[in-house]
């Protein structure tokens, strides 16, 4: 029977993981450099890290140590930093999830940052109308009504905790 749970949260674990790693398309850099020149080493694009949501029903320590080698696997074939979300039980997860897609996600944390929709069409290459429909899609999804609100749901949520 314990045995069952383990391969439920196993499931539950990696199922998460691959909706958060849905996330936008990486964009490609092109470099511009004349033959027989050195192309300029470029700053390479900042990753966000794939948030990985498990209930530490029990005992969190030791969540965190059962799902250390699947994170550090994840890690390394996805080529980005991961992170655990560890919530008291999936009901509080699939709240943390609550049907937003990856991009909103993105959207609503850059929000909670306190980017502008200017800041964040241009962070994401987006336009700024682009923006302002996914907040609104947000905004209905969570029944929130303002920036605030949003700033309110996240930081109570964890989704800026790095």
């Amino acid at each position: 029977m314990r045995a069952r749970g383990y391969v439920t949260a196993l499931v539950g674990l990696v199922l998460t993981a691959l909706l958060l790693a849905c996330g936008g398309p990486a964009y490609p850099r092109v470099r511009l450099a004349q033959e027989g020149q050195p192309a300029v080493a470029e700053a390479a694009p900042r990753k966000l890290p794939l948030r990985v949501a498990v209930a530490a029903v029990i005992f969190p320590k030791a969540t965190l140590n059962a799902y250390k080698p699947l994170l550090d696997v994840l890690g390394r074939q996805l080529d980005r930093p991961v992170r655990l979300i560890q919530r008291s039980t999936y009901a509080e997860i699939n709240e943390l999830i609550r049907g937003l897609t990856a991009r909103e996600i993105e959207v609503l944390r850059l929000i909670a940052q306190g980017y502008t929709n200017a800041e964040i069409a241009e962070r994401l290459v987006i336009s700024v109308k682009t923006v302002e429909t996914h907040k609104a899609h947000i905004m209905d999804k969570l029944g929130r009504r303002s920036r605030v609100e949003l700033v309110r749901y996240a930081l109570e949520k964890g989704l800026l905790a790095e």
